[in-house]
């Protein structure tokens, strides 16, 4: 079998675009699970798509983050999908259970899915509302037996909220995450901790362990836990070459806390930059520039071990070579961060870094 077919949208506005020229193709079903999903106007634009779509007789079905989409699920809109004949799920809803559970109100559906008659989808990093779009980021629209692996983790999620609100009976097992590295150059690698499944983040820490020549790493929140750490500071001492581009635009608790954590990468040799021209929300790993990694995975704590992820794998030489180009113009667009840098910092950022170090895992 060929590999699938695929094109980029590196910026947000052009995956939406794509995205929306998608929804009016599909001849059977539309799927989108996603973090974020606004009431406002490209939101809305959207939401209408899906009406439209559902009222023609399209099967249309959407997972919605309740904490991402709690602004459109405080409106009439979502009454608005149904009545339509939309299929609205909402991830983890607050319930009794925030009170009792250890985790509270985590996890997150953090992953940006968009299936498109189970024959064509995006995967990325990008959400669905205004203030994102002029950001930096990517949805990579691709066909193949790769949308079949993407339709499962979907239909996954959904068997797991219709089991919690009593639409199945709790007999019916959770389908696992099948082990789809053996088709061909592309695999999905999905994260779904509250099934204990972290098969990307374990993944990944096998290959940055396993690495020979480079490590390239892309991410708009940076607070990796002990585990990431050290491999990441291991193999830049034992000579890879190892470089790190980070949002100069992220929120504030992980934007110092990262930078607190920087020092240890540089001491051992990593090159560490920031991306300053717009918030870069792109998610990427590239590991000795023939496997490579691109989805809604951030090297933080709630990624790597709390959220729901889907991550797009490939070993595609072509594809490969292409995230390296990208990945070397968001480097040679960021500035390097030094030491020197990192002694600099505003007092207030190395105090309030400090005292968020320990809650990085819920960063």
């Amino acid at each position: 079998m060929s590999n699938p077919n695929y094109i980029f949208h590196t910026k947000t506005q052009d995956a939406w675009s794509a995205m929306m020229k998608s929804c009016f193709t599909a001849e059977k079903s539309i799927y989108l699970e996603q973090f974020i999903l606004q009431p406002d106007e490209i939101g809305c634009e959207f939401i209408n798509a899906f009406i439209d779509r559902a009222k023609e007789g399209i099967e249309v079905s959407l997972i919605l983050d309740w904490w991402g989409c709690r602004e459109l699920f405080k409106s009439e809109l979502v009454t608005k999908m149904r009545n339509a004949g939309v299929t609205v799920r909402a991830f983890h809803p607050p319930s009794h259970s925030w009170l009792w559970l250890q985790k509270g109100p985590l996890p997150r559906d953090h992953r940006k899915l968009l299936i498109i008659d189970e024959k064509s989808a995006f995967i990325g990093g990008v959400c669905m509302y205004d203030d994102i779009r002029n950001w930096r980021d990517t949805m990579v629209e691709i066909d193949g037996g790769i949308a079949a692996q993407i339709t499962h983790i979907f239909k996954q999620t959904c068997h797991k909220i219709d089991i919690r609100n009593g639409l199945l009976d709790s007999a019916n097992t959770v389908p696992t995450h099948p082990h789809f590295e053996t088709h061909e150059d592309y695999s999905i690698y999905a994260n779904a901790p509250d099934a204990d499944e972290h098969y990307f983040s374990t993944k990944l820490i096998e290959k940055i362990e396993n690495s020979e020549n480079s490590i390239k790493l892309t991410t708009p929140y940076f607070t990796p836990g002990k585990d990431l750490t050290t491999a990441i500071t291991n193999a830049a001492k034992k000579g890879i070459k190892v470089e790190i581009v980070v949002s100069a635009h992220s929120k504030y608790a992980p934007h110092v806390v990262g930078q607190l954590l920087s020092a240890r990468f540089i001491s051992a040799g990593v090159d560490f930059y920031y991306y300053h021209p717009q918030m870069l929300h792109l998610k990427m790993m590239i590991i000795d520039d023939n496997w490579g990694a691109i989805g809604s995975c951030n090297l933080d704590g709630l990624s790597l071990h709390q959220n729901q992820e889907s991550m797009l794998v490939s070993t595609d030489p072509e594809f490969v070579s292409q995230i390296s180009n990208h990945f070397k113009i968001d480097r040679d667009a960021a500035n390097q961060y030094s030491l020197k840098d990192w002694q600099k910092r505003p007092i207030m950022d190395k105090m309030a870094a400090r005292i968020l170090l320990p809650f990085r895992k819920f960063l």
